[in-house]
């Protein structure tokens, strides 16, 4: 639409002269920003900031201040782009009309994923707002529309205009509901998903976008916990991926994969090599799906015990981070906690303490004091200092952590257990048996009996152990939990073993020996 827009606009400006008596022609290549009324003009922007107001979250006004910022920056490089096309073609002659309505159809679609996240944002409600920052960083990259390599390399539409006209309108739907997955609204996205009724797509039969759904449906399904399933359709959207030659589907899904494999089912041998095969895909799409392939497996390298080449991983995807985006975004935070925990494994704490610190100052500036986010990185910068026997400035800013991710949900958040185990382990550093039970037992509540990270459950037993064994009327309770932690760790492998060789140890000095 956009493409054919762009061509119409430019007819008959050259023919006007100075002093013709007659009104100018349009200028050339002057409509970009008509394209986005209701999309992204100053009705809509009112919108999103009173809705983002009407939550009345204590980081609201922070929020606004940096999704107004993200969406308006994106606005206005749109506007640029749609210029640029027009004018390589119709004032410069640079390139040709294929050329261009290659350019305006990728900017076209870019234009319905910010109206998309727009109307997501308009009707934000306080789980949206919380995710608010991800959404709009999940705006698709403009560059690639300047990529006439990659743009004539996409697959073509079908060849029946009709069904064309569908798989757009199919993939509209695809959109929105991703939209509303970043937002954290997973039973809005996966009721539009279905709302066509099952193999509504599929009865297309064009494999580029079932290809798409099945990338959505498992992402939708990792979301929900339902890991074994996401894996599963995951790997059927990248070899349909591959079967077709869709190379930027082919990266997405496979760097799902290598989280979904390798972190939350814990079978990091398996994801090894997704993990390579992301990495060697990600070098040809550019920097930042390359930093987010290094992140992954950075931290599968992580998960596995193996640190020098984890902490390689991190810092370069950092490095990639920091030169495309600068040092002020929220990747980047993300990148810095990675670092952060590479080096806590490694036993350099100190050194770990500067890049939560940094990652958490970045945090507080672009999201506010208040944000859930936030106290997730306190709660990383709590664990680091607890790692150096700061006992009160870790109790400070887990606390401080405690007191925004202690808010009355229910269920209770997943980040508050490793919160309060962390609170735990501080007070049974200091002698608080009471308290530290106290935290060790609620984090188990929190947790469940199965908890989607089997080795925080181990380490939560083990510290309620531990905090219970001085009691004696607690002894047989500590007992079977140290041993439960045992197992836990156990059933995880090598990349446990050490903590498993420290419960065993543990056992070995308290459990009463035969006379």
């Amino acid at each position: 639409v956009l493409g054919v827009v762009g061509v119409a606009a430019l007819g008959g400006g050259v023919a006007w002269r100075l002093g013709s008596g007659e009104d100018p022609p349009p200028v050339l290549c002057s409509g970009a920003r008509a394209q986005l009324d209701g999309v992204w003009d100053a009705t809509q922007r009112e919108r999103v900031r009173a809705a983002i107001a009407e939550t009345s979250l204590p980081y609201a006004p922070a929020i606004w201040a940096h999704v107004g910022a993200v969406l308006d920056g994106y606005a206005e490089a749109w506007s640029a782009k749609y210029t640029e096309a027009c004018e390589a073609t119709s004032v410069r002659h640079e390139q040709s009309t294929e050329a261009m309505d290659l350019r305006m159809q990728c900017l076209s679609r870019r234009r319905v994923l910010l109206l998309e996240t727009v109307a997501v944002l308009a009707k934000a409600d306080a789980a949206r707002v919380e995710r608010a920052a991800d959404v709009v960083a999940a705006l698709p990259s403009l560059d690639r529309c300047d990529d006439m390599a990659a743009l004539r390399a996409e697959l073509p539409p079908p060849e029946d205009s009709a069904v064309a006209r569908r798989v757009e309108e199919n993939r509209e739907v695809l959109m929105r509901a991703q939209a509303l997955r970043v937002a954290g609204d997973h039973y809005s996205a996966q009721a539009l998903l279905e709302r066509g009724g099952p193999g509504s797509i599929e009865a297309l039969g064009y494999a580029p976008l079932e290809a798409e759904a099945l990338l959505l449906r498992g992402r939708l399904d990792a979301d929900a916990g339902r890991h074994a399933d996401a894996a599963a359709r995951l790997e059927q959207a990248y070899l349909l991926a591959v079967e077709l030659g869709y190379e930027a589907l082919e990266l997405e899904a496979v760097t799902e994969l290598v989280t979904v494999v390798g972190i939350h089912l814990g079978r990091v041998d398996s994801a090894l090599p997704w993990g390579k095969t992301a990495l060697a895909l990600a070098r040809r799409a550019g920097t930042r799906p390359h930093a987010r392939a290094l992140r992954s497996m950075g931290r599968l390298l992580l998960a596995q015990g193996r640190l020098s080449e984890a902490l390689d991983h991190c810092r370069r995807a950092l490095e990639l981070e920091e030169r495309a985006t600068g040092a002020d975004d929220l990747d980047v935070a993300l990148a810095l906690a990675d670092v952060g925990r590479v080096l806590a494994a490694q036993g350099e704490h100190a050194e770990a303490l500067g890049y939560h610190e940094r990652a958490l100052a970045l945090e507080v500036e672009i999201l506010g004091e208040h944000h859930p986010r936030v106290a997730e990185s306190r709660y990383e910068l709590g664990r680091s200092l607890l790692q150096q026997h700061r006992l009160d400035d870790a109790t400070a800013q887990l606390q401080r952590a405690l007191g925004v991710l202690d808010d009355g949900s229910e269920p209770p958040r997943p980040s508050l257990a490793p919160v309060l185990l962390q609170l735990a382990e501080a007070e049974r550093q200091r002698d608080g048996l009471g308290a530290a039970r106290s935290h060790a037992l609620r984090a188990l509540a929190v947790l469940g009996p199965s908890p989607a990270d089997p080795a925080l459950l181990a380490a939560a037993r083990f510290t309620l152990a531990r905090a219970s064994w001085p009691e004696p009327r607690h002894r047989a309770e500590a007992l079977a939990l140290a041993q439960q932690a045992r197992e836990g760790f156990g059933a995880l492998g090598e990349p446990r073993r050490a903590d498993e060789a420290a419960v065993a140890a543990w056992l070995e000095q308290v459990e009463p020996r035969d006379p």
